[in-house]
């Protein structure tokens, strides 16, 4: 969902091939995550020797996180969207020469290649292959999907989601029939990579999101908080980090866990964007735009 909305971010601007877009997305993406990780290693740091909390963060754990390559294991997904950023012009092109239908055809069977290629395990012990090559393949899926939405009219997106609905049924026939019936709860085992079962199901999961909220009339009551998550979401996933780990600690049940993360990641970037703009009023420091997005 968030490459989705990255594509919908995307899709009403020019395609850009500059240096500078490139070094703007760059920074754009890593200077957020290096402040949001120095503060968090110094208070879990702060926490084990002075209160005897052990987050269990070692010398790893950072030089993984800062090089996006491990590390906590949340940080993956800025990689993702780094790879994705060098390669928007190129997919904002592709976008928009194909028609809907060439447009699912492509993405299933980009999806089905990729699939299969992780299937064989082709690639699978080389480090850019499968942490790079493979996961911008996968997440270019839903980001041309955004890049296209936000240019549809009513009809065509109903087309566009009855086809990714119909391939996501389809699929769910083929997995019960290889892997029995409990299989089709295991979208995380097609995560790492990602693959085609994982790829159409967070798509179609996007689409009613967002048909629901510009289609529907709860959308008109909860337009202000879509778009606000919406713009900030690279900074409520880096809260929910600590969130789910403390959760953890604390042994609540996933649901609970998934409540209080997920609401109260909302809530403290609410309050950083709500001082952040009170600050921009007196002086507007180049550093406040990272800690807004």
């Amino acid at each position: 969902m968030m490459l989705f909305i990255s594509g919908l971010v995307y899709s009403n601007r020019k395609i850009d091939f500059s240096v500078s877009f490139f070094i703007k997305r760059f920074l754009r993406l890593v200077v957020p995550v290096y402040i949001f990780l120095t503060l968090y290693f110094v208070l879990a740091m702060g926490l084990k020797y002075f209160s005897g909390i052990n987050l269990g963060i070692t010398s790893e754990h950072i030089i993984g996180s800062y090089t996006l390559m491990g590390g906590i294991g949340y940080v993956w997904i800025i990689r993702v969207f780094l790879l994705i950023a060098l390669l928007t012009p190129f997919l904002m092109k592709i976008e928009q020469r194909l028609g809907d239908l060439a447009l699912i055809i492509f993405i299933t069977v980009l999806s089905l290649l990729l699939t299969l290629a992780v299937d064989l395990g082709i690639g699978i012990n080389n480090v850019f292959v499968n942490t790079m090559l493979y996961y911008a393949v996968g997440y270019s899926v839903p980001f041309i999907v955004g890049l296209r939405i936000m240019r549809t009219d009513i009809t065509h997106f109903k087309r566009l989601l009855l086809l990714v609905a119909t391939i996501m049924v389809l699929f769910c026939v083929i997995r019960t029939t290889q892997t029995g019936i409990t299989s089709l709860l295991n979208i995380q085992g097609s995560k790492y990579p990602p693959q085609a079962y994982f790829l159409f199901y967070g798509l179609l999961m996007s689409l009613v999101c967002y048909a629901i909220c510009f289609y529907t009339k709860i959308g008109k009551y909860t337009n202000a908080i879509c778009r606000f998550i919406g713009s900030n979401t690279i900074w409520i996933y880096l809260y929910h980090i600590p969130l789910v780990q403390i959760t953890k600690i604390l042994s609540l049940h996933w649901s609970l866990r998934y409540v209080i993360s997920y609401v109260l990641a909302v809530a403290i970037c609410y309050v950083q964007v709500y001082i952040i703009e009170k600050l921009r009023k007196y002086n507007d420091r180049k550093i406040y735009k990272y800690l807004q997005g």
